[in-house]
């Protein structure tokens, strides 16, 4: 069953979330006002491409996706700085949201990015990462009664350090309560931030890195990339492992190539507190003192087959475990990573890493 006509204005980007008394939302950018050509464009084919931009909207399905309310709501999106200077002046907002809603201590996160600039080169030109939280969404029987809030609370979103894109913005929640946001950037590395408020303030945007080799960061084109926390604590990070400083010295780099293959890093959280070290130089990403981050080794096995990467994986599992037993549980870093030969249809997924996942 369509949530929206399949002969209406486009419904994209679709974002489920599953609520605990069984029912289902989706949320998607919707072209209300049926826009066929973006303005201001020189390529004909970008200008007739209308799937990011109109409002936030979501519907609800009580028997499992089979149906659809016919009532359509509205997520309320702030105005943005930097609205007025996009194609429509304003007038549309463009925007979409790749990301899975995280549910932590009764609030849904769900990251999403916004765009100032549509067209050449790039198709998304001036783009930044936002998010949303609902803190009631999870009891509340009446959808018009649901509370939104965007973030961060500076107007201007998370921005790259250097270059004009951030955006598809993943949360992940830590366990102290803390966020963690990871999201895509042109420079060739992901861009990560740390919040200790619930998404209200964010530490200042950096290039994500490993914890050990004095912090070498983290290479990543153009693409989706995400880190997941398990049942047992660990986390897992997808990426590409493409870009770096390097890419930048080439005539001309297409950002949106070396998305294959794909690769995951496997990490536990560290305490601050738990390294001995002052609280300004406690962790690579200037974390303040108590705050969790994510640690990242630089190990890496590089495997070619479903066999050697299932080995591959218990064995950086079993190092985990291993280094645990040396260093305490709580303070141990160790990690590791195993490259994956296919990004979309990678062997090593979620369901798999549970059964490979060391014993509390």
């Amino acid at each position: 069953m369509d949530v929206e006509p399949a002969n209406g204005p486009e419904a994209s980007w679709a974002v489920p979330l599953a609520v605990p008394w069984g029912r289902i939302y989706v949320l998607y950018t919707y072209n209300r006002d049926n826009v066929r050509v973006v303005p201001n464009v020189a390529s004909p084919g970008i200008a007739k491409r209308v799937d990011t931009l109109g409002i936030w909207a979501f519907k609800y399905s009580e028997d499992n996706g089979q149906s659809w309310s016919r009532d359509r709501f509205e997520i309320p999106l702030r105005p943005w700085d930097e609205d007025d200077g996009n194609n429509f002046e304003g007038r549309q907002r463009f925007f979409w949201s790749v990301a899975k809603p995280v549910i932590d201590r009764g609030t849904a996160f769900i990251g999403f990015a916004r765009i100032s600039k549509w067209g050449t080169p790039g198709v998304l030109m001036r783009s930044r990462a936002f998010a949303v939280s609902s803190a009631n969404i999870l009891t509340e029987k009446d959808p018009s009664k649901i509370r939104w809030t965007m973030l961060p609370q500076q107007p201007a979103g998370l921005r790259a350090p250097k270059g004009p894109i951030a955006e598809e913005t993943n949360i992940t929640a830590l366990s102290d309560g803390s966020l963690y946001a990871l999201y895509r950037t042109i420079d060739g590395y992901p861009c990560h931030a740390y919040s200790k408020d619930r998404g209200l303030t964010w530490t200042d945007p950096a290039y994500a890195t490993y914890a050990s080799n004095g912090g070498r960061r983290l290479k990543n084109p153009r693409a989706f990339t995400f880190a997941r926390r398990f049942s047992n604590g660990k986390y897992l990070l997808w990426f590409h492992n493409q870009g770096g400083e390097a890419v930048h010295a080439r005539a001309r780099w297409d950002y949106y190539q070396d998305r294959n293959p794909g690769w995951v890093c496997g990490g536990i959280e560290k305490t601050a507190a738990s390294t001995g070290r002052n609280r300004r130089s406690c962790c690579t990403t200037k974390i303040r003192r108590r705050a969790s981050a994510i640690r990242i080794s630089s190990k890496i096995a590089a495997v070619s087959s479903s066999r050697k990467r299932k080995r591959a994986w218990r064995g950086c599992m079993r190092s985990i475990r291993s280094s645990s037993r040396r260093s305490g549980a709580s303070s141990t870093i160790a990690a590791c990573r195993a490259r994956v030969w296919r990004s979309r249809n990678a062997a090593l997924g979620p369901s798999r890493c549970r059964r490979s996942e060391p014993r509390a």
